[in-house]
């Protein structure tokens, strides 16, 4: 299947390639933005070759396999019409959705170990709670659908929106509508909302709505992304990707760059050297991960990536005793406040009936140092504490051993910059490096740390500097 797709565009005429003797176009990653981008490019005419530190393609979007379901580390949900790109590569790769029931939820105490049915709203919040809803969609629609559909920042950000999310609720006179930024922030690792500006967020209206169905155990549909890239790079990217790789330099002084790199499973490393016509990189570009391709920063970079700022966020895939159709959130000092960011998991549920596998995410301090064998250590001692059906009052908790963590993924996640940085016009000073040494920049921060927005950044990159 890999490449017959390209040879029927080439047979109908569509592009012509490139000069064979230009050199490709290198791109490091095989997330869902280095995918897209290499497909387009290849679109284009242009050759390419890919570069990917793990052993499989999809960046975050792993998953765990047992008895036929899938158990992912990364995306899940998706919703029409935000998902436009996502649902297109679904629908192009052959995958089906698959239905999820959240259930019955509960709350536990990471530290005592306590657990309990999470209680019901007090009376008068609920009407209060959708008529902030109602009220947030309908500004969401009037003034914030524009810079939605935009690919990027690169018109720049209103001040009005660079205010954290907490000062912009507090200040519109939203009274309980903190409770939908708080859930759908800590669960899926876009940290505390008195931290991050209000203009980096992926609340649109059917996502509000989606995430409302999962608190309320709706039914939603959910998928298997990291199957999706894969066939997706299996059906749409004829060049090269080399998986398991370390790149040593990637030196950016002569005509063309070149990327200096070897097989990390290797017992002596051969390095082997690529010339690129240009490179992507489709990471997340902080400061240390771009040094540590060995780039040669100049002084533009070094002053737009120092700032850039990512959340410590764990997601695992764990077997355990808790029954199937309930979830468990960590709980919080106060409802109009997120549990505290000391690595310990928030959110732990199992998403199919046949399977004894719960996946659960986990959060670190934004900006913090937290290490990955900590971050373990706390998910395998928190979640032995309720690891039960809390509905029987006999049952004792059943210590986790290694072997139930069936995977557990680090993730740098959610880059982006403060509010200082976005007042400044740090957006504008990032797109205005696309391009520079032959350099292309294509991952969560061209937007938003979402599977979707990173498709979208993949194409826009190629789209507009192509």
């Amino acid at each position: 299947m890999k490449g017959i797709i390209k040879k029927l565009i080439l047979a109908l005429g569509v592009f012509a390639l490139e000069d064979p003797n230009e050199p490709p176009v290198c791109i490091v990653g095989a997330g869902p933005a280095s995918l897209t981008a290499a497909a387009e490019l290849e679109l284009k005419g242009k050759r390419t070759v890919t570069f990917e530190k793990q052993d499989a393609v999809g960046g975050k979007c792993q998953a765990v396999y047992q008895d036929g379901g899938f158990s992912p580390l990364g995306a899940l949900i998706f919703t029409p019409p935000t998902y436009r790109e996502s649902i297109k590569m679904i629908v192009k790769t052959g995958m089906a959705s698959v239905p999820f029931v959240s259930g019955d939820k509960y709350q536990y105490n990471a530290m005592s170990g306590a657990i309990w049915p999470k209680p019901a709203p007090p009376p008068g919040f609920t009407p209060l709670f959708m008529q902030e809803v109602g009220r947030y969609i309908d500004w969401w629609n009037k003034n914030f659908y524009f810079y939605n559909m935009a690919a990027n920042y690169r018109d720049g950000i209103p001040e009005e929106f660079t205010v954290t999310t907490a000062v912009w609720l507090a200040k519109n006179g939203y009274q309980v509508l903190q409770i939908l930024f708080i859930q759908s922030m800590v669960a899926y690792g876009y940290g505390d909302y008195r931290q991050v500006p209000i203009m980096l967020q992926y609340l649109t209206p059917d996502v509000t709505m989606a995430l409302l169905k999962v608190q309320q155990g709706t039914e939603v549909h959910i998928a298997d992304f990291h199957k999706v890239l894969v066939r997706y790079a299996g059906d749409f990217v004829s060049g090269p990707i080399h998986l398991s790789t370390s790149i040593v330099k990637i030196d950016r002084s002569g005509n063309h760059p070149t990327i200096t790199y070897h097989n990390s499973h290797e017992k002596n490393p051969q390095p082997r050297t690529q010339s690129c016509s240009s490179v992507v990189l489709a990471f997340l570009p902080t400061l240390s991960a771009l040094q540590s391709t060995g780039l040669d920063l100049s002084d533009d970079e070094r002053e737009v990536f120092s700032p850039v700022g990512i959340n410590s966020f764990y997601s695992a895939a764990v077997q355990m005793k808790t029954p199937h159709g309930m979830t468990f959130g960590a709980a919080s000092a106060h409802p109009m406040l997120p549990p505290d960011p000391t690595g310990e998991p928030v959110v732990v549920v199992k998403l199919h009936d046949d399977l004894d596998i719960a996946i659960t995410s986990s959060w670190g301090a934004y900006r913090g140092n937290m290490s990955k064998a900590e971050a373990y250590s706390r998910l395998k001692s928190t979640l032995s504490k309720f690891n039960k059906d809390p509905r029987n009052q006999t049952s004792v908790a059943v210590p986790l051993t290694d072997s139930d963590v069936l995977a557990f993924q680090e993730n740098d996640y959610f880059p982006h910059f403060d509010e200082d940085q976005l007042a400044l016009g740090f957006y504008e000073k990032f797109e205005a490096l696309q391009g520079k040494r032959n350099t292309y920049y294509a991952s969560g921060l061209n937007k938003f740390e979402l599977v979707e927005y990173a498709i979208r950044a993949g194409q826009d990159v190629v789209r507009t500097h192509f």
